[in-house]
């Protein structure tokens, strides 16, 4: 070998010693940067030359390639696990908010105080008199009619939250997956020159880690630099094109609220997401959130239901002299059983009767008139109407009945010394028509006590069959909340609470547990993909002194050859 090809030699080395060098000072500088990939340096010998018959020298060393590394089926199965643990923490945090909404522990729940309202009513059961417990009884319902509301409202508020955090994350993976086309194409168009482009590689994992977070993903390699996208089976990011993410509101199917639902951006078709953080909030939505409010509301509905058709059964200390009904019927013509969409009822009346009781005051009689509520199928039906007219004919002209411009029954007496009640109704037609009620409303939503209550605890019905000082209705509404309940699938409220609170624990632990568990998993998975794309700063410090040792060794190799050419210089002058 000349010694010109010795200093080629000498050059090679130095050059491949400062690029170790400057690979491992970048590994060391992003030693903690996220995403970030450790790189290496891989040398190759140069081609040999000959120096004699059968003798090979070697003319350096070459940089063959500065490569990543990585294990992609390490990282898939690393984005999985974390579109999995997103998603189990996600589902735990909302569940354990909903518990602690519901507070079965506090002993301030929905069972404490059904137990305090229906327990007020055995103790007035004692002497039906009293002016004070009629009060306090009154002010349970109100308490438990408010708090109902509040838990419904509190509950929505939880899911108008979810959905807020549905169209936030959603724009995020808008972002993300535009970020994904766009470095598809970056890699693409600089390794198509034999480049690398181990920093857009990193950002794309990067990128690809973070939309994992927000949803359930896999990728498929292209093989030209590229990879795609997909959400289950559907591909949401194609080479250098992605279909993009939206958001699409639609009613939910009872018409009360608004649902958020994710898209493709590009037909508005929906995009089969079930895990990470969007795919958990979905999930609480549909399966936790919403039912929960559906529980609310059935609670409330079945506690107006049954308080009420008791509570319409029976008389207070004192008659009415005027009452009109809480319930509006759309159609007054129609018959009372036709149905929510005609009547606008949400406690349908049946075939049957009810008793109009008449005090005149002055005599100190009272008189029964039955009232028919022919809703049999046969005949003529009963609607709003003719029940108003059957009561004006019952009532002799003292009493009548109207429906007023609202679509509501009005029951007035036209003499100051005659009043009147009800009692025996077997049709169910007062309580739905709001008739002598304690509870004014549908639902959670809207569940109130009768303001006619509120103005006079006198009329709160304690007794039956219009006989003084009776407690027998005041005894049967303290047994109500332990009664079997049509709209709650023949349980008690007791029961039904019970069942439900029993149900969503069961779940919630099971849901904690997953959590714990994906935890680990995704902790695990994380080790080992870091042992293998990880910075270990004492291996750098090894590569540091390592092409340090080299570069100096090659700096005094080119000393000696450089001493050497001036030594054959001088011979030549």
């Amino acid at each position: 070998m000349s010694l010109l090809g010795a200093l080629n030699l000498g050059a090679s080395s130095l050059a491949a010693q400062q690029i170790g060098l400057q690979v491992t000072g970048n590994n060391i500088a992003n030693a903690g940067t996220a995403g970030y990939s450790r790189q290496v340096v891989n040398l190759t010998p140069n081609g040999t030359t000959q120096a004699g018959a059968g003798q090979f020298l070697g003319t350096g060393v070459a940089v063959q390639s500065i490569a990543r590394q990585v294990s992609d089926s390490l990282n898939e199965g690393l984005r999985n696990a974390t579109s999995d643990q997103n998603a189990a923490q996600t589902l735990n945090t909302a569940l354990n908010q909903l518990q602690t909404t519901f507070g079965a522990l506090s002993g301030t729940d929905i069972s404490a105080r059904m137990t305090d309202f229906f327990n007020s009513f055995s103790t007035l059961a004692n002497n039906p008199a009293d002016s004070a417990q009629r009060s306090i009884v009154v002010q349970n319902g109100v308490s438990l009619a408010n708090y109902l509301q509040s838990l419904r409202s509190q509950i929505s508020a939880s899911r108008d939250s979810i959905q807020t955090q549905i169209q936030s994350n959603a724009t995020q993976a808008n972002a993300l997956v535009q970020s994904i086309a766009s470095l598809n194409q970056q890699i693409s168009t600089t390794e198509a020159g034999a480049g690398t482009a181990n920093d857009l590689r990193d950002q794309r994992d990067q990128a690809l880690t973070q939309l994992s977070q927000l949803m359930d993903i896999r990728t498929i390699d292209t093989g030209n630099g590229q990879v795609n996208v997909l959400v289950g089976s559907v591909p949401i990011v194609q080479g250098a094109t992605t279909r993009g993410i939206a958001t699409k509101q639609s009613n939910d199917p009872s018409g009360t609220s608004i649902t958020t639902d994710l898209v493709f951006a590009d037909n508005g078709d929906a995009i089969p997401v079930h895990g990470g953080t969007i795919g958990a909030l979905v999930n609480a939505r549909d399966n936790f959130i919403e039912p929960a409010v559906a529980t609310v509301d059935s609670i409330a509905s079945g506690l107006i239901s049954t308080v009420n058709t008791i509570h319409s059964q029976g008389q207070g200390l004192s008659g009415f002299s005027t009452v009109t009904g809480a319930s509006q019927v759309l159609d007054p013509t129609a018959a009372l059983n036709a149905g929510k969409t005609t009547t606008g009822l949400t406690f349908t009346p049946a075939n049957g009767t009810f008793n109009l009781l008449v005090t005149d005051h002055t005599t100190g009689q009272t008189t029964t008139q039955q009232i028919n509520v022919n809703l049999s199928g046969v005949g003529t039906q009963t609607s709003l109407n003719s029940l108003a007219a059957s009561i004006t004919a019952a009532g002799g002209g003292t009493i009548v009945g109207t429906v007023t411009p609202g679509g509501t029954l009005a029951i007035t007496s036209n003499d100051k010394n005659v009043t009147f009640s009800f009692g025996d109704d077997s049709s169910g037609a007062l309580a739905a028509l709001g008739l002598n009620t304690y509870f004014t409303g549908t639902d959670a939503s809207n569940i109130a006590v009768n303001q006619t209550l509120q103005n006079n605890s006198d009329l709160l019905a304690t007794g039956r069959d219009n006989i003084a000082g009776s407690n027998r209705n005041a005894q049967q509404l303290a047994l109500a909340g332990g009664l079997s309940v049509a709209n709650l699938n023949g349980r008690s409220l007791q029961d039904y609470y019970t069942d439900y609170i029993g149900n969503l624990s069961s779940k919630a632990k099971n849901v904690s547990d997953n959590a714990k568990a994906q935890g680990v998993l995704h902790d695990t998975l994380f080790a080992q993909q870091q042992a293998i794309s990880g910075v270990s700063m004492d291996e750098e410090a090894i590569n540091l002194t390592k092409y340090q040792r080299a570069f100096e060794g090659t700096a005094r190799y080119i000393t000696i050859v450089d001493q050497m050419m001036q030594t054959v210089l001088g011979l030549i002058n």
